[in-house]
């Protein structure tokens, strides 16, 4: 008995398709001889077909594999399946080498712990796995991959294999990371820009405000300028009418001073006092002027500011009024400052006043005086490193607002209303302060008051504080004396010539030099000679020149009513207009020289 197993083809009848049989039985045998057949007939010919088609399809997939430029592998429970033979021809290794756990020998040692798949049996995940490594070539350098694997279904559900590709994407790494590098550089590039940015942003910044502050210095030049030349068009007109106008006030006021001493009526002598105190303003006025364009005449000399304030306090308190309070704070010991005292006194009375119409004659006012050196911080910069006394009136006024705070400076400017103010008392004080060789400053809040600061140097010398307490001794006059008079203008004249016989003097007049001269060759008597000094033809200084040459030692006396003071230097000089009191001080001290 035996067993046998057999597939055959049947062929079919006509175009009919032939049919594939299995059969598989028992042969019996009996003396040698079959006597019997046992078994089973199958028709497997849809196997056979789907084997066929398996076997065809397996056949065009190598085919397929082993024709893409990638690496192709299929890998199941046991580790690698198979490979494409463009897998083993890049590796250099043959394709049984790779099969199992081998294809991991030429996996990057940095992936190869990583490099792995699902195993077979889970669940079909429905994302294809994708991951770069690193292959090693046969020539044994090291290139980048993109894997990509995807799972084959079995018949249960799950996974039954892996089939996946690797392609070579070295370039595109090395693209990529170029890229990357590009991408720094770029950064850098851009942080590096936007510093630079940032240095020529701070660069032009600081540059703007370094021409901003540039310009502000250009426009303040410009309006120091424009003042400049307002206060030398000021001083121009100033001093071409001050003689003129001095001249007219200088007969005015001695005509009625003339007249206040002769006449015997009450009456007369109080219009004649009206006209002396009316012809007294008009002289402050143009010396007001002449003060603002820095164009008076000083006489300045060691003062004892102490001794001053003890004289111009009580002044200072009648210009404040009764309603307001004055506090004078001289501390003792300071030293001689080198001012004209008369105007210095006039520009606190200027202040005084100013205040009093802050306050409308209601407050409180402090005149502070202490001494300023070189290294007080609030000492203006025109001081340079000169030692100064610094006087201080504040007042409890209104104050003024910063735009007009910027013009009070400025000549007829006036924030009073009108026919209260001139618009010159600040400005002459200014110009006081800027011709005695100090400066002034203003400081001022609206509703809190006002503060007005003068800087004066200190008299040089070591005889400065006696010269200041000699200042003010009484000078001897000597009437009685013939006085040879010389003035152009006739009024002037007169009215002088009146005052020096008031004064017990014998008058000669003469109008011009020629004049004069002749009138000295003639008057052996003449003791002293009292010119003008801006006269048509020989001036004063020339008359006083071939005076002396015919009369050696001859004492000069000099009235004017505004010169050049450099021609005269040394001499003796009688500001017009001047006073009966004034014009005796002057001779006495002229002949006393002599």
């Amino acid at each position: 008995m035996g067993a046998y197993r057999a597939e055959y083809r049947l062929l079919a009848r006509d175009d009919a398709p032939e049919r594939w049989i299995a059969t598989a039985g028992r042969v019996h045998f009996l003396g040698g001889q079959a006597v019997r057949l046992v078994g089973i007939v199958r028709d497997i010919t849809a196997r056979k077909r789907a084997e066929t088609a398996l076997a065809e399809s397996e056949a065009r997939f190598r085919t397929l594999a082993n024709t893409l430029p990638a690496l192709i592998f299929l890998t199941g429970a046991g580790g690698t399946l198979w490979v494409n033979d463009r897998f083993a021809d890049y590796t250099g290794l043959p394709p049984a080498r790779l099969l199992g756990e081998g294809w991991r020998a030429v996996i990057h040692p940095e992936e190869r712990d990583s490099a792995g798949l699902p195993p077979p049996g889970d669940p079909v995940d429905a994302a294809t796995v994708a991951a770069e490594w690193r292959f090693r070539r046969a020539d044994g350098v090291w290139r980048w991959h993109l894997v990509r694997s995807s799972p084959v279904p079995g018949p249960a559900g799950g996974t039954l294999q892996w089939v996946g590709a690797a392609v070579d994407i070295q370039d595109l790494v090395e693209a990529r990371e170029a890229l990357a590098a590009s991408s720094l550089e770029i950064e850098r590039a851009n942080a590096e820009l936007e510093r630079r940015v940032a240095e020529r942003t701070a660069s032009l910044a600081e540059a703007n405000a370094r021409l901003a502050a540039e310009i502000r210095e250009k426009e303040a030049a410009q309006a120091q300028l424009i003042q400049a030349q307002k206060l030398e068009a000021l001083g121009s007109l100033t001093s071409g009418i001050a003689h003129d106008f001095n001249n007219i006030i200088a007969a005015i006021a001695g005509g009625f001073q003339v007249v206040e001493r002769r006449a015997r009526d009450p009456r007369l002598i109080e219009v004649a006092r009206h006209g002396v105190r009316a012809a007294e303003r008009g002289g402050l006025l143009v010396k007001q002027l002449l003060a603002f364009a820095r164009q008076q005449v000083l006489a300045p000399r060691a003062v004892d500011l102490a001794a001053l304030m003890e004289e111009a306090e009580p002044l200072l308190a009648r210009s404040l009024g009764p309603g307001v309070a004055l506090s004078v704070e001289c501390p003792p010991g300071l030293p001689p400052v080198q001012v004209d005292p008369v105007q210095l006194e006039t520009a606190l009375i200027n202040l005084a006043v100013n205040a009093r119409d802050a306050m409308e004659g209601r407050g409180r006012a402090t005149l502070s005086i202490r001494l300023s050196p070189a290294e007080d911080p609030q000492r203006p910069p025109e001081m340079e490193d000169r030692p100064a006394v610094a006087l201080t009136f504040a007042d409890e006024g209104c104050g003024i607002s910063p735009d007009l705070l910027e013009r009070v400076l400025e000549p007829f400017f006036t924030t009073k209303e009108p026919g209260r103010g001139t618009g010159l008392g600040l400005a002459m004080v200014h110009g006081f302060a800027r011709q005695s060789g100090g400066a002034l400053r203003i400081e001022s809040r609206q509703g809190e008051g006002t503060r007005v600061t003068l800087w004066l140097p200190l008299a040089e010398g070591p005889d400065a504080a006696a010269k200041a307490d000699e200042a003010g001794a009484p000078i001897r006059s000597s009437p009685g004396l013939c006085v040879l008079l010389v003035d152009d203008d006739a009024a002037v004249r007169g009215v002088t010539a009146a005052q020096l016989q008031d004064l017990g003097f014998r008058v000669i007049e003469a109008d011009g030099a020629e004049a004069a001269l002749a009138r000295l060759r003639a008057e052996p008597a003449i003791a002293v000679l009292l010119t003008d000094v801006v006269m048509p033809g020989r001036d004063g200084a020339m008359l006083a020149a071939e005076a002396r040459a015919m009369r050696p030692g001859l004492p000069v006396l000099f009235m004017t009513g505004h010169a050049d003071r450099q021609r005269l230097e040394g001499e003796m000089i009688l500001d017009k207009p001047f006073t009966y009191e004034g014009l005796a001080r002057a001779l006495g001290e002229v002949l006393d020289r002599h």
